[in-house]
């Protein structure tokens, strides 16, 4: 299974949680496991997938913090991670993911502020953090990647949670 690049499993129900394994499927290049209604923390084994493009854990009942490994998956691109229980800080290891273009981690139960060392992921054209706690105003640093290829940012932009302190930042707010 060494040699195996793509691994699509979604919406194909399943109980557990993701055995630390595919830490070992070095050549997997996409990994499909939404919808399946998998538990349990996301394994940091992840971090030494570093011919990853995509990895979507979308859809589950995932829990736990967002592994820092994370940051080590070098070549990916898409990450999805909307839809589950995490909770903690969105990591500013993800900054190390120069070829992130897709990053969906709305609702989840996501604290602290946004990490302005996102804004080296130069590629990122979307960012979905709505539907968590974050709190704070969106960093400038991010609010800049706009003017480059950033052409969707949706947050919470309520009294309470993450404040769109540059209007035009947040393409679409979450109410």
């Amino acid at each position: 299974m060494a040699k195996l690049t793509i691994w699509e499993s979604a919406r194909n129900p399943c109980e557990g949680t993701l055995p630390t394994q595919f830490g070992s499927l070095g050549k997997l290049v996409t990994l499909d496991v939404s919808s399946m209604g998998l538990t349990g923390t996301i394994i940091s084994e992840f971090g030494k997938l570093d011919a990853l493009e995509t990895l979507s854990l979308a859809d589950n009942y995932f829990s736990g913090f967002v592994p820092t490994e994370f940051g080590d998956m070098t070549a990916l691109q898409f990450l999805f991670m909307n839809h589950n229980g995490l909770k903690g800080p969105v990591p500013s290891q993800l900054s190390q993911l120069r070829d992130l273009t897709k990053l969906y981690m709305q609702e989840n139960n996501l604290t602290g502020q946004v990490p302005a060392a996102l804004a080296t992921c130069e590629k990122l054209e979307i960012m979905d953090l709505s539907g968590n706690k974050l709190e704070g105003e969106l960093p400038d640093e991010i609010c800049n990647l706009r003017q480059l290829e950033l052409k969707s940012m949706v947050s919470d932009c309520r009294d309470d949670a993450l404040q769109c302190g540059v209007p035009s930042c947040c393409s679409e707010c979450a109410p």
